[in-house]
């Protein structure tokens, strides 16, 4: 079942089992970056699961 969830784990929507469907949902911009900067967890998740992870934080160190 396919789910939006916050950096902080909270469920923003969430996809029936029943029927196929596209979950559209607006998203907090500044809470997003207030993430990215002060939840550490989320770079080593980025890492270790996105492939060209390694790239895209090296990109990022960077800039």
């Amino acid at each position: 079942k396919s789910k939006l969830v916050s950096p902080l784990g909270d469920i923003l929507a969430e996809a029936s089992d029943r029927k196929e469907e596209i979950l559209i949902r607006a998203v907090d911009v500044e809470a997003l970056q207030w993430a990215r900067e002060e939840v550490p967890y989320l770079e080593d998740y980025l890492r270790k699961l996105t492939p060209g992870g390694e790239e895209i934080i090296e990109e990022r160190e960077i800039e």
